[in-house]
């Protein structure tokens, strides 16, 4: 199966689930996030929803620079 042309091999998907553990907040929040668009999401289906951990080390990036550290 070819990668699509933005995702490498070795791009990381990660769970709604992972993604809260990361970040230190709720499950509700990240769907908060992706709903709003501050975060991009790839619907695998109904029920699979996985995050590229790249833009969630953006996301976590982002809120850095904006907090001057």
């Amino acid at each position: 199966m070819p990668t699509p042309p933005d995702r490498t091999p070795q791009t990381e998907l990660l769970t709604v689930a992972q993604v809260a553990t990361r970040l230190s907040i709720s499950q509700r929040a990240v769907w908060a996030m992706i709903a709003d668009g501050r975060l991009p999401a790839i619907r695998l289906g109904h029920r699979a929803t996985r995050v590229d951990a790249a833009d969630v080390e953006r996301l976590i990036a982002e809120a850095r620079a904006r907090s001057g550290r």
